[in-house]
């Protein structure tokens, strides 16, 4: 286990944080696929993330006596890098929705996909994190995230290229630029999590 000493309030904590990034994610592709549904899902990803918040603030506020500063500190980054997917997946759902962006594009669909991988190894992660034996393990889906976010990086810039083809309107353009930064980005702060991760295994390996 990485942090050794932590309590299974801290423990839920972070696990809570894990559920609600690929739920949001989730609701994120669902919104791509089925844009009738907007309205509904862009809600139910804002009490995700109005939930998620009082996660990190209410476990800030936890006087945790058991757990040393430094791994109290740690623990609280981690919660913070988490929260950060779902602040970005409410933006994406509030812009499918308010946009009203209307048929995915293939580009939203493939990295909406990339977006909801990266999630869930992200909760993968967490999990793997929490009851580690050997480095490799947590490792190993760093890397995993690591390819994801190369990946999301790649078509990023192929769905960009075809936004500014010439074959779209100003109003389809202005749309999906928008929603194609938010997912990119939700893909980079999955990545960002990872970044932290590793950097706290090799510390103590």
């Amino acid at each position: 286990m990485f942090f050794k000493r932590t309590t299974t309030l801290f423990d839920t904590q972070l696990d809570l944080l894990a559920q609600k990034v690929v739920a949001a994610a989730e609701a994120v592709v669902e919104m791509i696929e089925h844009p009738e549904r907007s309205e509904a899902q862009a809600q139910f990803v804002g009490e995700l993330e109005h939930g998620a918040d009082r996660i990190v603030r209410d476990t800030v506020k936890l006087q945790a006596s058991n757990l040393g500063a430094t791994e109290r500190n740690d623990l609280l980054a981690l919660l913070e890098k988490v929260d950060d997917i779902v602040d970005v997946a409410d933006a994406a759902a509030q812009r499918l929705w308010l946009h009203q962006v209307g048929p995915a594009t293939e580009e939203a669909r493939a990295l909406g996909q990339i977006f909801l991988e990266s999630a869930r190894t992200t909760q993968r992660l967490i999990a793997t994190l929490r009851r580690m034996r050997e480095p490799h393990e947590v490792l190993d889906l760093c890397l995993e995230l690591d390819r994801l976010e190369s990946k999301g990086d790649e078509l990023y810039r192929s769905a960009m290229l075809a936004l500014f083809s010439g074959r779209y309107d100003a109003m389809h353009v202005a749309r999906w630029k928008d929603v194609y930064e938010r997912l990119e980005r939700g893909v980079n702060k999955c990545e960002d999590v990872a970044k932290l991760v590793e950097g706290l295994v090799q510390a103590i390996a």
